[in-house]
Parts: C-alpha cells; structure tokens; sequence
C-alpha cells in the first residue's frame, strides 16, 4: 500500500472542494431566485449533506485513493478520510450553507 500524505491530499483537496461546493450553492440559490412558490427547507437541507459527501467521493475516485479509516499518532482518534476531508472545510462550508438559508428565509417572506 502506498503512504499517503495526508496534509498534502488536503491541501489539494479543500480548494477543489470550496470551488465546487460554492459553484453548487450559487445553483441553488439561482434555483430559489426562480422559483415561485414558498421554498421546503427540508430538501435543501438534504442538499447541502449529501453534496459535500458527492463532491470527496469523486475527489478520492479521481485520486484512486479508497476511502479509509485514519488516525493520529497516538490513536486518541480514528475517522473515515473522507470524512475528515469535508470537515476540514467546514468553516467555510458553514458560511456558505448560512448564505443559502438565508436567502431561503429572505424568498419565503413573500409567500
């Protein structure tokens, strides 16, 4: 099995994943923009987990990299990469996710 550093897949990583997450919430927001109707908040909010999750599946594919538990040195922690990977855009993916539901919030004021 190959070593895989893991600081470098992630600095690789995150950027891909913050373009592509952003590209994807601007669409949903452009979907909100077109729609007529007051906005379920449900189905977005199933959106918004299950994308990052589409987004590091192909990344690891396209890296053909499996997916895999890891740990730290002292094995005081243990996650799946993938896992680890979304997470380390988190703060990021947060406020893009808080821009969504507020313009979700600001739409559905009119129905």
């Amino acid at each position: 099995m190959t070593k895989i550093n893991y600081d470098a897949l992630n600095e690789k990583f995150k950027p891909l994943f913050l373009e592509q997450y952003r590209n994807f919430i601007n669409e949903q927001i452009e979907e909100i923009k077109n729609s007529n109707y007051s906005i379920d908040i449900s189905i977005y909010s199933s959106r918004i987990v299950q994308e990052p999750y589409n987004i590091v599946t192909k990344f690891l594919q396209d890296e053909n990299i499996d997916n895999h538990p890891i740990t730290n040195a002292i094995r005081s922690f243990q996650r799946d990469l993938d896992f680890h990977l979304i997470m380390s855009a988190f703060d990021e993916r947060q406020k893009m996710d808080h821009e969504l539901f507020h313009k979700i919030w600001l739409h559905n004021q009119n129905y």
